[in-house]
Parts: structure tokens; sequence; C-alpha cells
């Protein structure tokens, strides 16, 4: 059975070694090196990290997660691997979205690092948005309170349906209205538009949707407003 590994010269050297900027197989080399010479309890924990690194070749970084977290038991609580843990659950997550490994993340960020959960929720945002998962990480800005960062980082994505709908959360009315007719969306641009104030863009839109008349503008209204008498 492994006891518990307290030496810290060596959990140094495994956080020194994950924290550097290079491959993967690299790192196993690395930590095949660190093994020399060391006692085969923390040989034991430096081949769990091996095998880690190993299924992040494969992107399984789900289940590379899940192996740290099972070596836990064997050193006293690391700050530094909590945190590896959490950005692995969140980089990974968009991949397999129905794991649950967002709340992982942000479960580990909560409870066991005492972040605020509008800290957990923008730093898994973050993750997320570095690799592509835009969607998910829209929604993770939202629940941080930040419905604009979201919109804007969807609007810069060219996604801009889902940046107007995140505009609306956020009470950006024009903002929501013009991402709404760059997808041709007219009869919303023009809801946004009549939100925002701007009742002449929004009756524009309105004819190109072809839905006046759902929104009771008639002839005379129309000459008003184009006008400027309303």
């Amino acid at each position: 059975m492994v006891q518990l590994i307290t030496d810290r010269k060596v959990l140094s050297s495994i956080r020194r070694i994950l924290k550097k900027r290079i491959s993967h197989e690299d790192r196993i080399i690395l930590l095949n090196s660190l093994r020399q010479g060391k006692t085969p309890n923390i040989q034991y924990l430096i081949d769990g990290f091996i095998r880690s690194e190993n299924l992040l070749i494969r992107k399984k970084g789900l289940d590379a997660a899940d192996l740290l977290a099972s070596l836990e038991r064997f050193i006293p609580e690391q700050v530094w691997l909590l945190e590896y843990r959490a950005y692995l659950y969140s980089r990974y997550a968009y991949h397999h979205i129905a794991s649950g490994a967002i709340q992982k993340s942000y479960d580990i960020y909560t409870q066991r690092l005492g972040w605020k959960d509008s800290d957990a929720w923008r730093r898994i945002a973050r993750i997320l948005k570095d690799h592509k998962g835009f969607g998910f990480a829209a929604q993770c800005y939202a629940n941080a309170g930040s419905p604009d960062t979201a919109a804007r980082m969807l609007k810069r994505a060219k996604k801009f349906q889902q940046a107007g709908w995140y505009f609306e959360q956020a009470g950006l009315w024009r903002d929501a209205a013009l991402c709404y007719r760059r997808e041709k969306l007219y009869d919303k641009a023009g809801d946004c538009f009549a939100q925002h104030g701007d009742l002449r863009s929004a009756f524009r839109s309105w004819k190109k949707a072809g839905t006046l008349d759902k929104h009771n503008v008639g002839d005379a209204l129309w000459k008003k407003v184009m006008s400027g008498k309303v």
C-alpha cells in the first residue's frame, strides 16, 4: 500500500514539469528521468502522472483529470494540482459536455480552492474560449453575471445570432439588433431597435421581414416615423 508522500522536492519537480510549455511526450521523458533512484512509493506516484500524460496524448483529458484525482490521497493537498485538474475538466469539457466536466471544474474552484462563484465561472469561460468552446464559454460568462462579455466574444467569433441573444440579456438592444440584422433575422432586429428607441430602424427591419402588419404599422404611422414626426 502506498503511503502518504511528503517529499517536497519531488512534488515541486513534478509541478515544474507539468507547468512547462512542452509536449506531453517531452513531459513523460522528464517524469521518467525523475523516477530514477526514487523509492517505490514515489515511483508509483510519478507513474500516475506519466499515465495521465499518456491519456492527454490521446486527447482523453477528462480521464486524465479523474486519474489525477485518484493520486490526491497519496500526497498532501496541493493547490497547483487542484488548479491543474480544474483546468483539464474545463479544457476538455466541450468534447464531452454531458459528462458534467464543467460542474466538476466549478466545484474544485469554489469548494476546494475557495474561489468566488463569479471568478470560477470567468476562469472556466476563458479556458473554454481559448479552446474554441464558444457556446459553453458564453453560458459561463453569463453565469458570472457578464452576458455582455459573452456577447462580444461570440460576435468576434462571428456567431451573430447567439451574440444577439446575449446582447439582449445584457440590455444592449442596439448591439443585439445589429447582430440579428447581420443574420437577416429582421423581425428580431426590429424588436431590438424598438427597445433601443430607434423606431426608424425598427420599421425598416420589420418591412424587410414583412411583419409591419404584425406590429400594427400602417401607412400613416410609417410616414410619421420616417418623417421624424414621432
